[in-house]
């Protein structure tokens, strides 16, 4: 019996579509993102999809967990420190097992914390597969973390077995591992991996330049 082509081909393609469908219902969800602990990565109005099936977990990617003092809460950082490691941070570096880690870091412009604008460059150094932000004028929330951070900021931390160190990339304006410890494997739930949407919060518009693009 001869098979219609066209037909085959629209049952094919319907399958897939259907199946593509499916697979992004159950395995990627999209989210909004409020705060500006990850500038300029991601900035205050940026929506995300994130990829549930994970994998392994390696430093560097950028996860969405829920917050262990608070797990309705979810949080999106950058994962910095893994299960066994030893970290350190000492103002603008980070050490993991007494070696310096390589990062891009940028001196930026203070803002106030609730200002969804990106950070402005005033100067980079270092070298490293991602970029982290440090205010470049006067410090003055580097020198609250040391008075109020916990962890790995005035004596070497040991990181848990199965937990890890997460840090924002907006490192002088971010509440993170840093205050209130580690976040273990069972709480991480996504890794986001791309910008597909970007409000801009203090305008009302649409970040076009922002979008599709992937996170790293």
């Amino acid at each position: 019996m001869k098979i219609n082509k066209r037909r085959a081909f629209l049952l094919t393609a319907g399958s897939v579509l259907f199946l593509a469908f499916l697979y992004s219902a159950l395995f990627i969800h999209m989210v909004k993102v409020p705060t500006g602990s990850m500038k300029n990565t991601i900035l205050p109005g940026d929506r995300l999809a994130v990829h549930m099936l994970m994998g392994e977990i390696q430093r560097g990617d950028i996860v969405m967990f829920n917050y262990p003092e608070d797990p309705a809460v979810r949080f999106v950082m950058r994962v910095i420190g893994l299960p066994g490691e030893t970290i350190e941070v000492r103002g603008e570096r980070v050490y993991i097992n007494g070696v310096e880690l390589a990062e891009k870091r940028a001196e930026v412009k203070s803002q106030l914390p609730d200002d969804p604008s990106p950070l402005e460059i005033v100067s980079s150094n270092g070298e490293g597969n991602y970029s982290v932000s440090y205010y470049a004028d006067e410090h003055t929330a580097e020198a609250s973390v040391y008075e109020s951070g916990r962890y790995a900021v005035k004596e070497p931390f040991q990181i848990p077995a199965n937990s890890y160190f997460v840090m924002g990339d907006n490192r002088d304006n971010a509440l993170d591992s840093r205050f209130w410890g580690v976040v273990q494997r069972k709480m991480i739930i996504g890794k986001p991996f791309l910008i597909y949407w970007s409000d801009d919060l203090s305008t009302h518009t649409t970040r076009w330049g922002r979008m599709p693009s992937r996170l790293k």
